[in-house]
């Protein structure tokens, strides 16, 4: 039988991150409307949002004062190199690690999988090639931080959840990002 190769820490691998924000549509009274801003932050290290160095033009972009106040999806993409050895014996799990957000969507190669969020691994097996292969991750946030940018009226309410969580002082309770992604790869055998 052929050895399993180690585990892959994708953590500190360069990641773009791309962030669908979600904000009050041209009529602020209707909940049911988002407006939603595309912003390019380039490379960066997973953590909260609310500590990307964004800069004044991407704040005025996307309607806020501040990066803790921005809700929405946030695609993180990488790119990584696996050997010239990797055949169709050899699969992957993808172990992805995050906060009080929801993984919405992960792309292998150009292929969706959806995610379910009941467990923190996809197996990527059957879509992982040798050479160069291309990962996206889609977060998906609470729109809690951004209604506390638009109404502060809402700061300090529990809704109706009866545990008074939501505390004005902490609107960053809710996001975590990503906070650790590794492939850990696994042979296949068959079994006569």
């Amino acid at each position: 039988m052929e050895k399993t190769l180690d585990t892959l820490d994708l953590t500190d691998a360069s990641w773009n991150l791309l962030i669908h924000s979600y904000g009050p549509g041209e009529d602020e009274n209707d909940p049911s409307v988002s407006k939603i801003t595309d912003v390019d932050f380039g490379e960066q290290k997973f953590g909260k949002w609310k500590d990307i160095a964004a800069t004044e033009d991407q704040l005025n972009e996307l309607g806020v004062t501040d990066m803790l106040y921005v809700s929405g999806v946030g695609e993180y993409t990488t790119t990584f190199t696996l050997p010239e050895d990797w055949s169709d014996t050899t699969g992957a799990y993808l172990d992805v690690t995050y906060g009080k957000d929801q993984i919405g969507e992960i792309t292998i190669n150009g292929t969706a999988l959806d995610a379910n969020n009941a467990s923190d691994r996809v197996d990527l097996g059957g879509y992982l090639v040798s050479g160069e292969n291309t990962l996206t991750i889609k977060l998906s946030t609470t729109l809690y931080a951004r209604m506390y940018a638009t109404n502060s009226g809402y700061e300090g309410r529990d809704f109706g959840m009866g545990t008074g969580f939501m505390q004005p002082e902490d609107p960053e309770a809710f996001y975590d990002g990503l906070l650790s992604v590794t492939l850990t790869p696994y042979t296949q055998v068959a079994i006569q």
